[in-house]
Formats: C-alpha cells, structure tokens, sequence
C-alpha cells in the first residue's frame, strides 16, 4: 500500500470509496438547496403579497377617514370645527331634525369718543385742507362688542340655516369694531366696520361714505367684503354672502 493513501472500508475492494461518498454527499446538498430555493421564493413572495395586502388596508382607512370629513352635500372638507362629521342620522329624519335646547346670548363691550388730534398740532398744509382739517379734528366714534350664543344641546342638532351639514357648537361667539363720525359740518359721515366670526374663521369688511347733498338728498358709496369661505357655514348665514362683495352707490332722498 502506498504510504498516505486512504484507507478503503471493508467492503470496497477497490479502496476508492472515499471519495465516491464525498462526492455523493456533495450532489445530495446542492439538489436539497435547489430544491430549497423554490420554497425560499415563495415564502418571500407571500410576505411581499401579504405587505401589499396591508398597504391597501391602510391607504383604504385613510381614503375612509379622508371621507368622512367631506360634507357630502359639496364634497368638501368641513370648515365647522368640530361638527365635521357630525352628518345625518336615521333619528335625525325621523324626528325632522327637530331637537330642545337653552341658548344664552350675552354682549360685552365698549365706547370711545375722541378726535385724533387738535388743530394747532396739524402741520399748515392739513389746516387748509377742509376734509383733512374735519377727519383729523372733529371727533370720532369708536365702539367694539363681543357676542356670544350659548347652546346647551347641540348634540345632532341642526344649525338656524337648516342645512343637514351644519351643526351648532355650544359657544358661537362674534366680535365688532365701528368707527364712525359726522364732519365737514355734519354733511359727510364715514363708517368703517369690520366683524369676525370665530368657529368658522368668517371675516366681514365694511367701508362707507355718507355724504348730504342738501337736506333731502343723501349720497352713499360703499363695500362690503365677505372674506371667508362659502362652505364655512355658521350660524350667521355670513357664508351665503361670500360671493357677493358688494360695491353699491345709492341715492335717497327724503319727502319729509
């Protein structure tokens, strides 16, 4: 026997049966990886359909939760706070939306008459101005007010407008602020107002000038700007009129 061959068992007469089994052992694991592999390509593919599956369950919650914030009378978002989502119900149609509520209503507010400056701390060129001179000199009046209604009920409870998509909050406050005054020797009186509804963010602009043409004529130039949205309905109807800035000039004259 040549020294450092392997030893051949008992039953291969051959003595060459070492390395048979070696390369048998070897085919027998790479048959069982191929035939692994198959069962590895689809496991993964089942967890990839499995993930998508999951994916379209969320973007259906979100498409769902994006939904249910829609007015379905505009399909917009609702622009009332809290009431988004608050739409009809079976108890709403059968009872005719007709719900029992208190409501407190309650003002605060103040006034303030004063003229900006006095004549002699007008520049000269002011002075001359009669307009100017009157504006800055006679006085002004200055009022501001906060409202608030109050509602006790407003659980499924329909707004004054009865739309199906607007629902009272229990504080519906508003806030005001006018300036106004008489000059030029009381013929010409300006009015400058502005008021802000604070559920629905609904801004009103108000700009006038009064002028008496004589006695019985009278003279008025105006605007008025609703700034908010159409769909941010509330309980002042201010969202029917947001299409309608309004640029008006208006004579009237009085018989008596």
């Amino acid at each position: 026997m040549r020294k450092g061959a392997p030893l051949a068992p008992a039953n291969d007469p051959t003595g060459a049966s070492g390395s048979g089994v070696g390369e048998r052992q070897t085919r027998a694991r790479c048959l069982q990886e191929e035939v692994r592999e198959p069962d590895v390509r689809r496991v993964s593919i089942a967890v990839l359909v499995q993930e998508q599956e999951v994916l379209r369950v969320r973007a259906a919650h979100v498409v769902h939760l994006a939904d249910a914030h829609l007015e379905p009378r505009t399909k917009y978002p609702a622009l009332a706070g809290t009431r988004a989502g608050q739409f009809p119900n079976a108890s709403d149609f059968s009872r005719g939306g007709k719900e029992s509520t208190a409501i407190w209503r309650s003002m605060i507010g103040f006034d303030y008459l004063r003229s900006p400056f006095n004549v002699g701390q007008l520049p000269r060129f002011l002075r001359n101005q009669p307009v100017t001179r009157s504006l800055l000199t006679d006085q002004w009046f200055f009022t501001f007010q906060f409202f608030n209604e109050y509602w006790s009920n407003v659980s499924n409870q329909l707004g004054q407008d009865f739309s199906l998509t607007n629902r009272h909050e229990h504080w519906n406050p508003m806030l005001t602020w006018i300036m106004t005054g008489f000059f030029l020797h009381e013929k010409m009186r300006p009015t400058l107002a502005f008021a802000y509804e604070t559920d629905t963010s609904f801004p009103v602009l108000w700009l006038q000038v009064q002028y008496f043409l004589s006695p019985h004529l009278q003279l008025r130039v105006g605007e008025v700007n609703y700034m908010g949205s159409a769909h941010a309905e509330n309980f002042l109807f201010l969202n029917k009129y947001s299409d309608r800035d309004t640029t008006y000039l208006r004579f009237t004259y009085f018989f008596l």
